[in-house]
């Protein structure tokens, strides 16, 4: 999961746009029958010739929202071209709370409240219908003295919807880089504890499931083996100082531009170029102590450059 602040928050989709006196109606009589799908948007043909669904009919949410995320799932960074629309705040009903069996019915087309999100995230064994929160929870619309819908206490960013405090990473609202170390095996842990929202967010969307797991452990794996080949050519003689400079140098730039958000789990490169020295050169087979300081030092004047 990486910070994303792509979204222009006032100018949403004319398919939601289209939607905001059926929303305000919605809030007012709590109508959450007339949601259905409309969320994802109206029918519309994709134009873009780069896309890979060209000259094919899709959901104009839907596609925007993906565009906006670069084809990736907003919370694990898989491809996902078919994404859920999902919604930060649980359109219809909360799990496990009594006090929300609405859930928060008034963001329903709230362009703020969209995320795309593949199905391991969002469906039954990840988010579904679950958000946790360390404060009150709220249950109603912020609605003025004329049950006028309040639109600006319905934004993500909104002083009266973060009195909840909620416990779930919006890469719209935060920089989850903060809350997630990554592991060595490839799995994830929360850096604020484990009721906070480091690991509320790794249990609730399901990031350490064995494919998220795998596929985060190879690039951790393929990376340290190819400092660690070129060493041994170095060892054995195949590469001189220089080489051995302009080898490192260039998987040094490698890493560099795959922390770029638009590369599928582009949190992982991110985590090994920010802790390249703990996180690769200490797990490298039979690395010696001048060795470490060599490539170490190597690193540094590139960052530096």
């Amino acid at each position: 999961m990486r910070e994303n602040n792509n979204k222009n928050i006032m100018n949403p989709p004319s398919s939601l746009q289209a939607l905001y006196l059926e929303q305000i109606s919605i809030a007012q009589y709590i109508d959450l029958e007339s949601i259905g799908e409309k969320y994802k948007g109206v029918i519309i043909s994709i134009t873009d010739q780069n896309d890979p669904y060209f000259n094919q009919d899709e959901y104009e949410v839907r596609y925007e929202l993906r565009k906006l995320f670069y084809n990736k799932c907003a919370y694990c960074e898989t491809k996902s071209y078919k994404p859920d629309v999902e919604h930060y705040r649980p359109k219809k009903s909360v799990s496990n709370d009594q006090q929300n069996n609405h859930g928060y019915y008034w963001l329903c087309y709230n362009w703020t409240n969209l995320l795309p999100a593949c199905s391991g995230c969002n469906r039954e064994n990840g988010k579904w219908s679950k958000f946790p929160i360390n404060a009150v929870r709220i249950t109603q619309p912020p609605f003025d003295e004329n049950m006028h819908l309040i639109e600006s206490e319905c934004f993500l960013r909104s002083d009266y919807l973060n009195t909840e405090e909620p416990l779930l990473l919006n890469p719209e609202l935060e920089a989850p880089e903060i809350y997630l170390e990554l592991k060595w095996n490839g799995k994830f842990e929360g850096t604020d504890g484990p009721n906070g929202k480091g690991w509320k967010s790794i249990n609730t969307f399901d990031l350490n499931r064995g494919n998220l797991i795998d596929a985060r452990a190879t690039i951790i794996d393929n990376y340290r083996d190819k400092i660690g080949d070129n060493l041994v050519l170095f060892r054995n003689g195949r590469l001189d100082n220089l080489g051995l400079k302009e080898a490192l140098e260039l998987q040094f730039n490698f890493l560099k531009e795959r922390t770029s958000p638009k590369v599928v789990h582009s949190f992982v490169y991110y985590y090994i170029y920010n802790n390249f020295s703990d996180f690769v050169i200490t797990k490298i087979s039979g690395i010696s102590q001048i060795e470490q300081e060599v490539i170490i030092k190597l690193f540094e004047e590139f960052k530096n450059s």
